[in-house]
């Protein structure tokens, strides 16, 4: 099972933060290197981060761009070639929308996931997986929340 960066890095970084040392009152050459190990460790962490929210909205935004580009006749066999990627990317969008991220995050989300919704509901249905319909009704419920 594939882990979820946010989850990964936001476990990693709380845990390293809240992880308490008892010290001998001293504080010596490997104490304060230590601290400046972790410190820098949870900024390279925290830069990591940011780039691959970065990379996965770019993917998602070409990607949306690629399924509009597709005639309408094709958009269901082109999506069913493709179904891996889809359900990554209805993953990310998903993923992007929780309270975690920031709003302008969420709310990018909500409108690729808006725009995929459609486009996939254009074309037939019948090829269409479930699990794109399963992420569609998640994002709906974390959009209008009732």
């Amino acid at each position: 099972m594939r882990v979820r960066l946010h989850h990964s890095l936001a476990t990693t970084s709380s845990s390293a933060l809240s992880s308490s040392t008892t010290s001998s009152g001293v504080s010596g050459i490997g104490y304060v290197s230590g601290k400046v190990v972790k410190w820098v460790g949870l900024r390279l962490l925290d830069g990591y981060a940011f780039m691959e929210i970065r990379r996965r909205r770019w993917v998602i935004k070409r990607f949306v761009k690629r399924i509009e580009d597709v005639s309408k006749d094709e958009r269901a066999e082109w999506l069913v070639k493709r179904e891996r990627k889809v359900n990554r990317t209805m993953d990310d969008l998903l993923e992007l929308s929780f309270e975690n991220y920031k709003p302008s995050y969420r709310k990018t989300a909500r409108d690729h996931g808006s725009t995929v919704e459609e486009l996939i509901r254009t074309s037939d249905n019948s090829l269409v997986s479930d699990k794109c319909y399963e992420t569609i009704n998640w994002m709906r419920l974390r959009a209008f929340p009732l």
